[in-house]
């Protein structure tokens, strides 16, 4: 009985002198308020007590916690979603954002991934992780083309399957990946074909220097399921279509509707025993049973020579066609024909050009255009023909008055050794409509319409204007120029305000080759 007394006198007396344990959490201290004097409190078990968590009911929360988007302050520094990852653009909804595109830290984001590896954000097909499929594409973003599937054809490497293109064809490959180098042969494509260079246009070259041909024909019947992407064309000699006419040096494209991409097609020029040569880059004749267009995108033509169309003749009238992001530079006519040539729409087939300069291009009669439109349907938007010589800059010619329908926008003309900007002839203006605006116009600022059918003056053009380009230099070589805009120059911010024109940054157009939202060179 003693010793029970003993032992409740001792407990009682012991906890009424606050002989309390010291506890010291995780980054607290005794002295820590929690409920009462000398008691600390971690509610949440996180680690941090009461007096250092900014909110003791959520194990979330604490100092030095990873700050993420919930509208809460997740690290007790007082500040809400400060540190959030940088989101990229995601045009396309497939769950990867364009490296170049738009960002944000805003958590609020729709439309933006925080995987900024994207190499096409305008499909949502392309990215890491798919498949790579037959299709001159670059499926997975992994910098190669058609490696899953493709034949390949290499000079160097002996594990490849050809080592010439011609070897892959005549084998029936409908998909062909040619290493870098320069193949001396000319290509008949027959057949719906994929050939792509895995290493691009620089350094993967077909030339017809021993050939008296188009480097490339592509015969009738041929869609866009037809493809030729990543590859120098040069040194050809053209189709002999009638005797002593020739057309098209590097290619030739007869009544067919491939896709040509990312090509440079240069030092072309159709041999002719009676002078007369066409289209010495190219010569196009589009057609087909269904619906497609001829396709070109992101093509340079350069040297080639010929005398109507230097760079390229289109014969318009079978089918639609579509050149976006076009470079035509230091080419040369034998006679009267432009750098660039269409004719022959009477069927109603309509011409796009999209983002297209035409540069450094010479006329040996000066009497007609740098870019010529004959009977055509055409849409002509932010386009550039500058430091060229000639008798106009653009040549419209519809003698009867019944085929033409061109509309030119966000464009510039400037500084062209010519008489005129503009050189419109019409019999009459009841039925041919020529529309030109928000375009500026420099030196030449004269225009000729033969019958009245265009209002040059009309408000939206900016006829006299110095279109103030990054780097420039009027000396018929349009290597060496950089027709961006400067900072402060009048033509930005001065095209169609109709958003469907909107720059790539959502902001208005810019008059000139590099605005719009196809200017993704």
């Amino acid at each position: 009985m003693l010793i029970r007394t003993f032992t409740y006198f001792t407990l009682v007396f012991g906890l009424t002198l606050g002989c309390v344990p010291e506890i010291t959490p995780p980054g607290g201290s005794p002295d820590d308020t929690g409920s009462g004097p000398g008691t600390v409190v971690d509610a949440d078990g996180d680690g941090y007590n009461s007096g250092e968590d900014c909110d003791d009911t959520d194990s979330a929360i604490f100092p030095g916690a990873t700050e993420i988007c919930d509208d809460v302050d997740n690290d007790c520094d007082d500040e809400i979603d400060e540190d959030v990852p940088t989101l990229y653009a995601d045009d396309d909804g497939d769950g990867f954002g364009d490296p170049d595109g738009a960002t944000t830290t805003a958590c609020e984001a729709d439309g933006f991934s925080p995987y900024g590896v994207d190499c096409d954000d305008t499909n949502d097909g392309i990215h890491p992780g798919v498949e790579d499929l037959c299709d001159g594409l670059d499926n997975d973003c992994d910098d190669v083309i058609d490696e899953d599937e493709a034949t390949t054809v290499s000079q160097e490497d002996d594990e490849a399957d050809y080592s010439t293109i011609n070897g892959a064809l005549t084998r029936g490959a409908d998909c062909i990946s040619v290493g870098p180098g320069t193949y001396y042969e000319t290509l008949v494509l027959e057949y719906d074909v994929i050939i792509t260079s895995s290493e691009g246009p620089e350094t993967t070259t077909i030339s017809g220097a021993y050939d008296e041909a188009s480097v490339v024909v592509f015969e009738t019947g041929l869609t866009n399921a037809t493809v030729l992407d990543g590859f120098t064309i040069r040194d050809g000699k053209g189709t002999e279509v009638d005797e002593g006419y020739f057309w098209g040096g590097g290619l030739y494209v007869n009544y067919a509707t491939p896709t040509l991409r990312n090509l440079i097609v240069s030092a072309n020029k159709p041999s002719s025993t009676s002078g007369y040569t066409y289209g010495g880059g190219a010569y196009f004749r589009p057609d087909t049973d269904g619906d497609e267009a001829l396709i070109l995108e992101d093509i340079e033509f350069s040297e080639n020579q010929a005398t109507t169309g230097a760079d390229f003749y289109l014969y318009a009238n079978s089918a639609d066609s579509t050149f976006r992001r076009i470079w035509a530079h230091d080419s040369y006519s034998t006679s009267q024909g432009g750098s660039i040539y269409v004719s022959s729409g009477y069927n109603g087939t309509n011409t796009v050009f999209e983002n297209v300069i035409v540069s450094g291009f010479t006329q040996q009669t000066n009497s007609t255009g740098v870019v010529q439109l004959y009977y055509v349907h055409a849409d002509l938007t932010n386009v550039a023909v500058v430091d060229s010589s000639a008798l106009s800059a653009m040549y419209i010619y519809d003698p009867y008055g019944t085929y033409s329908d061109v509309e030119i926008s966000n464009s510039v003309l400037a500084y062209n050794d010519a008489t005129y900007a503009f050189y419109v002839y019409n019999a009459t203006a009841t039925v041919a409509s020529v529309n030109v605006a928000y375009t500026a116009v420099h030196e030449p600022t004269t225009m000729y319409d033969s019958a009245n059918l265009v209002d040059f003056e009309n408000e939206t053009n900016l006829i006299g204007e110095d279109p103030e380009f990054v780097s420039f230099t009027q000396d018929e070589d349009g290597s060496n120029d950089k027709l961006a805009l400067q900072k402060g120059s009048p033509l930005i911010d001065a095209g169609d305000p109709s958003t469907e024109y909107n720059d790539l940054d959502g902001s208005r157009n810019d008059i000139g080759p590099y605005g719009g939202p196809e200017a993704t060179w």
